[in-house]
């Protein structure tokens, strides 16, 4: 009952982990967000709008800071990348978010965690158990290396000796 108890509490743990990070995950998304709009703020100030496929780009006569036609459709090209990004960004946490989801429900939902837990502990014992006893034979299996070796090198020591002094045939 007490290994019982002490994987629900692990368990549990992992579960508030996970919530922490997505909590975490979503928080920094409030900021990108954030830095998104200040950037397009930013941007409409100067006089335009990189976020608006039709939009028109009002020049300023400020001399070298107005910014030349090829510039701003690269800031917009790499806006859009950004922006495909933060929307990847947001499903991939909206997932995460609905998996804990799943994972809390399932970890709430009874003793059926804890037979699955038992059941997955029980195979890896059992596979373990399995490789120990296959690498405890080992030397068994790697006994005659040693004697390949010294075969192989005298099989090649004949045929670099073919190859340097020919073959001599005796009566």
């Amino acid at each position: 009952m007490e290994l019982f108890s002490i994987r629900i509490r692990r368990t549990f743990q992992l579960v508030s982990t996970l919530k922490g990070l997505t909590n975490d995950a979503v928080a920094k998304q409030d900021e990108a967000k954030q830095l998104y709009e200040a950037f397009r703020q930013s941007a409409g100030d100067m006089g335009f709008d990189v976020f608006s496929p039709d939009s028109t780009r009002e020049t300023s006569q400020k001399g070298i800071a107005t910014a030349s036609q090829d510039s701003v459709d690269e800031n917009n090209g790499r806006l859009a990348v950004m922006q495909g990004h933060t929307y990847s960004i947001n499903e991939n946490v909206n997932r995460m978010a609905n998996g804990i989801d799943s994972l809390l429900n399932y970890a709430s939902s009874g003793l059926s965690l804890t037979t699955d837990i038992e059941r997955t502990a029980k195979a890896i014992e059992s596979q373990s158990r399995d490789a120990l006893n296959h690498l405890a034979n080992i030397d068994s299996y790697t006994s005659n290396l040693v004697e390949m070796r010294e075969y192989m090198y005298a099989v090649k020591n004949g045929i670099d000796t073919l190859n340097t002094k020919g073959l001599t045939l005796k009566r």
